[in-house]
């Protein structure tokens, strides 16, 4: 949900949030067991693999570019990203494994959204 320049992305299936340009404070709140990182980039789905690869040595930096990120988010917590929009398409997204080694993003953690 939206209340002035601050947005909330919960875990959801809504991934279709529309966002404006300009400095925004995304709100995200964790409801998985664990601790997790949330990293913000610009491009579509292809970009959260290549970033994952790069940040394990794998390949070089992602294309795409990283606007930003936040780590050390537990169950149940809040976290907080203030960045600068431009108009385009984004994906928020969890890089981390999860203890079968799956990346949160193949289990659902991600969302996308365009800057209009």
């Amino acid at each position: 949900f939206r209340s002035g320049n601050t947005w909330t992305q919960s875990e959801s299936r809504d991934r279709n949030t529309r966002v404006g340009p300009g400095l925004q404070t995304i709100r995200i709140e964790s409801f998985v067991s664990g601790v997790h990182s949330v990293v913000l980039a610009r491009g579509g789905p292809e970009i959260m693999r290549q970033y994952a690869q790069w940040r394990e040595g794998r390949r070089p930096m992602p294309p795409g570019g990283l606007v930003g990120g936040v780590s050390g988010i537990g169950n149940q917590a809040r976290a907080f990203l203030q960045v600068r929009l431009a108009p385009g398409g984004y994906i928020l997204f969890c890089p981390d494994r999860d203890r079968t080694g799956l990346y949160g993003f193949e289990t659902g953690e991600f969302t996308q959204f365009a800057v209009l």
